[in-house]
């Protein structure tokens, strides 16, 4: 006899599941885990949920939880990408749903007093002009200067994966877990000037990845301090006016960016 293989159906939410999964993080924000009640019926409510347009099915022997987003991301992108509809790339149901499956052993685990994020984390928030493209139920409520749709948890660790396959690994990948958006994917990821130039991840890792596989001391300092990241990307803004990024080496970067990041 054959064994049936251990898996579960993705699914997507319809705009009253989005609704729902909505007023959970908005009322909840800033919430500590134990005091929450996490709403995993909604994953399985068939009057708010529909099936992909492929059906897809996550292989929980292989799956079933993650240790990092790098993993999740390379995860999903080898399961989707050849078959994922556009309007579940770029619209919201989809992502969520997936986030909320893992919400509970991978995106609210850690020892650093996690507490929920606003939920632009959870729920795919790209600019209102794609939202309006793709009819998305869901919008900020807050002030809103761009799309950020960069920062959620799953779909943000995809395109990550699929769009620096070589540099993901550090960029995603959180010291505190992967509860948690890590300074390299906030500085890098949220740029899109960034993703016209493969060289500006590829010096990231080769300037602050150590050997032993950490992390250079004082990249993460959020102030803008001499070495760091912040003003590894203002370093190379200014770079950008004298030379094309796309025609450098990565050699020719690092020794543009000087004595301050050898």
């Amino acid at each position: 006899m054959t064994k049936v293989k251990n898996t579960i159906e993705i699914k997507k939410f319809n705009k009253d599941g989005l609704i729902e999964l909505r007023n959970f993080y908005h009322s909840n924000y800033g919430q500590k885990k134990k005091d929450l009640t996490i709403p995993e019926h909604l994953l399985s409510d068939p009057a708010l949920t529909n099936s992909l347009e492929t059906p897809k099915y996550i292989d929980l022997d292989k799956a079933k939880t993650f240790i990092n987003r790098y993993e999740l991301g390379k995860y999903f992108y080898n399961l989707l990408h050849q078959s994922i509809s556009d309007s579940e790339l770029n619209s919201q149901g989809m992502w969520e749903w997936i986030a909320l499956y893992y919400f509970n052993s991978v995106f609210s685990t850690s020892g650093k007093g996690w507490t929920l994020n606003r939920y632009d984390h959870y729920i795919y928030m790209p600019s209102k002009k794609e939202r309006d493209t793709y009819n998305m139920s869901v919008s900020p409520q807050w002030s809103e200067t761009t799309g950020t749709g960069d920062r959620h948890c799953v779909r943000g660790s995809y395109i990550a994966y699929e769009s620096f396959p070589n540099e993901a690994e550090v960029i995603l990948n959180a010291s505190y877990g992967p509860a948690f958006r890590g300074e390299a994917a906030e500085q890098l990821l949220a740029r899109r000037w960034i993703k016209d130039y493969d060289i500006v991840n590829k010096v990231f890792k080769k300037v602050f990845l150590m050997p032993n596989g950490s992390m250079k001391k004082g990249w993460s300092n959020t102030k803008g301090a001499s070495g760091s990241l912040r003003r590894y990307i203002a370093v190379v803004d200014s770079i950008m006016y004298e030379h094309n990024l796309n025609k450098m080496k990565v050699s020719d970067m690092i020794r543009e960016l000087g004595k301050e990041f050898s």
